[in-house]
C-alpha cells in the first residue's frame, strides 16, 4: 500500500504562491516554450541526486539524476488543454525496485492516482491518467515520482514533485490545430500557446528520426539535461 499520508503531507506548501509571474523563453527549433503569463509558482523537484543514506540506500547505485521529470526548469505550473494529460519522466539507469506515481488535488487533500511503474529500461516514460480520472479547468494538481529505498521500501529515498494546471483550448487555439499539416507542427503550435504538457506529450509520441532531434533540443533548451541515445520502454 502506497505511503498516501506521507505524500498528502507532503504537498503542504508545495504551492508556495497562487500570483502570475513574468513569462520565460526557452528557444528552440521547435520555435521556442514561453511559460503563460498566468502561470502560478509552485516549488518542485526535477532530479534524483547521488549517493545514499545509512537508512536508506539508493535504489540506482552510483547515479546522479537517476530519473529525471520532463517538465522545464521554472517553477510555475506548467499548463496542459486536456482534463486527461499524460506525465513523463526519463529513466537514465535502471532499478528492481519499482517507482510510484501519484496525482494530488490539494485543494481536497486527495489522491486521485496511484500507480507503480518498473523502470526496467532506460528510456521515456509516459503516464496515461485512468479513463475515470479528469482534471477540473483552472485548478493546480500536483505530480509525484517516488523512489522507496533499496532496503526499505516504506521509506523514500527521494520524491520528484511538479505541478499541473488544465486551460481548456481557446477557439483560435482548436482552429490552429486543426489547420495543421503535421504533428511536429502542432507541437509547435502548443509551445508557442504555452501548453507544455500537450507538446512534450506529442513530441515523444512522434518521436523517430529527425524528430528525435526536435525533442532532444526541446528538452535542453527547457534545461532539461538527459542522454541523447535512449531505448524506448
Amino acid at each position: 500500500m502506497f505511503r498516501l499520508k506521507f505524500l498528502s503531507n507532503l504537498t503542504i506548501g508545495l504551492l508556495l504562491c497562487c500570483t502570475a509571474i513574468a513569462p520565460t523563453t526557452a528557444n528552440n527549433l521547435l520555435g521556442g516554450y514561453t511559460s503563460s503569463p498566468d502561470a502560478k509558482r509552485v516549488d518542485q523537484t526535477r532530479n534524483t541526486s547521488g549517493g545514499s543514506r545509512s537508512d536508506c540506500q539508493n535504489p540506482f547505485p552510483e547515479e546522479k539524476d537517476s530519473l529525471t521529470l520532463l517538465v522545464p526548469a521554472e517553477e510555475v505550473a506548467h499548463q496542459t488543454t486536456t482534463a486527461r494529460p499524460s506525465f513523463l519522466f526519463y529513466a537514465k539507469t535502471t532499478s528492481n525496485i519499482p517507482v510510484e506515481f501519484t496525482l494530488v488535488d490539494p485543494d481536497a487533500g486527495k489522491t486521485l492516482v496511484e500507480k507503480s511503474i518498473s523502470v526496467e529500461k532506460q528510456g521515456y516514460y509516459e503516464i496515461a491518467l485512468p479513463k475515470a480520472i479528469e482534471l477540473k479547468p483552472e485548478q493546480i494538481y500536483l505530480w509525484h515520482v517516488a523512489v522507496p529505498c533499496a532496503n526499505n521500501k516504506e521509506s523514500f529515498w527521494s520524491v520528484l514533485r511538479s505541478s499541473v494546471e488544465y486551460i481548456p483550448p481557446s477557439v483560435n487555439l482548436e482552429r490552429e490545430l486543426q489547420n495543421a499539416d503535421s504533428e511536429l507542427e502542432k507541437v509547435r503550435i502548443y509551445l508557442s500557446n504555452s501548453v507544455w504538457y500537450d507538446a512534450i506529450s506529442l513530441a515523444n509520441r512522434s518521436r523517430k528520426g529527425s524528430s528525435t532531434k526536435y525533442l532532444q533540443q526541446l528538452l535542453t533548451d527547457a534545461n532539461i539535461f538527459v542522454s541523447k541515445q535512449t531505448a524506448s520502454p
